[in-house]
């Protein structure tokens, strides 16, 4: 029997990177995006073997069409009730679903909004980026793990998924402790991106300056106090997060990218998740909440006033 094609549902880096690899691997492969005039050319592929032009098939997320057995979601954290809702309609029974996204609580909204869906929750050290919307740069390499999400998959749903995932060349591991994984991005992630959003800079500022340095540090020892709360081990969080910082010095963050164009964030998925978990073990992390509050209120200040 043939292998189902993979749906890979919003083609921005990380998307486009899994969608061009997995191609270049012999899988049959779709997109699903806004905009499938800009994939009228293909998708090029960058990377250590040189520049690759693959010819995808795109199609509008809200498209009708074939039953889709086999869904990769890649799209922000904020975007993912929306456009699963589009898809939702094709999906077939039993149909392979992996998130790979920033942030917490995305797969909770869709196993609440349906029941018969089981996603799988991936994380990945991979790096990307787009030099144009049809053309990502693999520019890091590194594992992905794969893991149980909040509704049981079956075993088969499993299989597939790690099966059709490696075909990409890239390393895919199971983790059953992928929530473990998911935290300590988390954690990473609600140091950095909020800063550099709010400052508009680079990630390096933060390890290069006493004052970013000392930020990074209160925001850790809040989210320490978080994890034990949770009962999860706190960690030598703040220096994991400079030393992450310092490595990606040169990058814009996810959330200050988001910020400078005017466009949502993650923060609900990253921050958010993170003071409501807390909150409602009775604990509060002030400046995590407050940063929280600072980036709703800059994202609110950037929507458009009617007249």
């Amino acid at each position: 029997m043939d292998t189902p094609p993979w749906y890979v549902l919003g083609a921005g880096a990380l998307g486009g990177l899994w969608a061009a690899r997995l191609a270049r691997g012999g899988v049959a492969v779709h997109l699903l995006v806004r905009d499938p005039a800009a994939y009228a050319d293909g998708l090029v592929l960058e990377d250590a073997a040189g520049t690759q032009r693959l010819a995808l098939p795109a199609e509008r997320i809200d498209a009708a069409g074939a039953p889709i057995a086999r869904l990769l979601l890649t799209v922000k954290a904020h975007q993912t009730r929306a456009a699963f809702a589009a898809v939702a309609p094709r999906l077939a029974p039993g149909a392979v679903i992996v998130l790979l996204q920033n942030g917490m609580g995305a797969a909770d909204a869709l196993v609440a909004d349906g029941p018969a869906h089981a996603p799988l929750l991936a994380t990945t050290t991979l790096g990307a980026w787009r030099r144009a919307p049809a053309h990502v740069v693999h520019a890091g390499d590194g594992p992905t793990w794969l893991g149980p999400g909040p509704r049981a998959a079956s075993a088969a749903q499993r299989a597939a998924a790690l099966d059709g995932l490696r075909a990409s060349g890239f390393t895919v591991d199971w983790d059953d402790a992928i929530e473990a994984r998911l935290w300590d991005k988390l954690a990473v992630n609600a140091a950095i991106n909020p800063l550099t959003a709010l400052l508009d800079c680079r990630n390096g500022a933060l390890a290069e300056h006493a004052e970013g340095r000392a930020l990074v540090s209160a925001l850790c020892a809040e989210t320490n106090a978080a994890f034990t709360a949770l009962g999860r081990p706190a960690t030598a969080l703040a220096e994991r997060v400079l030393a992450v910082a310092a490595a990606t010095g040169g990058n814009v963050s996810s959330m200050c990218a988001d910020v400078r164009a005017g466009r949502p964030t993650e923060i609900d998925f990253i921050t958010g998740h993170l003071v409501a978990r807390t909150a409602a073990l009775g604990l509060e992390l002030p400046r995590h909440r407050l940063l929280l509050e600072m980036i709703r209120l800059k994202t609110a200040l950037a929507a458009p006033v009617d007249a």
